[in-house]
């Protein structure tokens, strides 16, 4: 679907509700898409601080952007 394309008639239709029902915790379209970036930047933020445990200095930020994907596969960046 794609983030510019959801929209409260579209995620009511695919959660099977009314859209009145969503409109008892969002503010419309734009309330919904401000919502969900806020979401997605505390999940972020989250992921990179449990990634960053333990480490220090460049170890931590190199970490936190995953340099080597076979790193998070071993559990020891991103993805832990």
């Amino acid at each position: 679907m794609g983030f510019d394309n959801l929209t409260i008639s579209a995620l009511a239709q695919r959660l099977g509700v009314k859209q009145p029902t969503l409109y008892k915790h969002v503010t419309g379209t734009s309330g919904l898409h401000r919502d969900m970036a806020v979401l997605a930047e505390l999940e972020l933020a989250d992921v990179m601080r449990r990634s960053a445990v333990g480490k220090s200095g460049d170890d931590a930020g190199q970490c936190c952007v995953g340099r080597d994907p076979a790193q998070s596969q071993q559990g020891s960046c991103l993805g832990s």
